[in-house]
């Protein structure tokens, strides 16, 4: 159900009422807790399924290409692209703001996963990309 219709519900409201209803709402300390607990969106936290999962496969963010790719490799097919893409997107979200080098390594290794796998298939480099995301990716 639609937050604004469970909270016109709980309150007995119309719709018209609904905007008057508001500026009394702001007045009052226990129904605007209500109000923002209802309302306004609550932050998504990344919840890790498997710690240390790419580590276990030899996959180290500081190693070269050519070794984080092997790693990747092996736990494409043993997770599935999808699931790898999850974990490398964390990761990303992750050191976005403490380490931006750090960050972009975990997303250049994201975009050769996506562009190079459908499921658990190596389809080549370009061809895995969905026309939408290679836009975002080559510009």
């Amino acid at each position: 159900m639609d937050k604004k219709a469970e909270w016109i519900k709980q309150f007995k409201l119309s719709d018209k009422k609904f905007k008057r209803s508001l500026k009394r709402i702001k007045r009052s300390t226990v129904r605007r807790q209500l109000l923002e607990r209802l309302l306004i969106p609550k932050t998504v936290k990344i919840k890790i399924q498997r710690t240390s999962a790419l580590r276990r496969l030899g996959y180290s963010a500081h190693a070269s290409s050519d070794t984080r790719r092997k790693a990747l490799d092996k736990a494409v097919k043993q997770y599935g692209e999808r699931s790898v893409l999850g974990m490398l997107q964390a990761q990303v979200v992750f050191r976005k703001r403490t380490d931006p080098e750090l960050s972009e390594v975990f997303s250049d290794d994201r975009n050769y996963i996506a562009g190079t796998y459908k499921g658990k298939r190596k389809v080549g480099f370009p061809s895995g990309f969905s026309k939408k995301l290679a836009k975002k990716v080559f510009g």
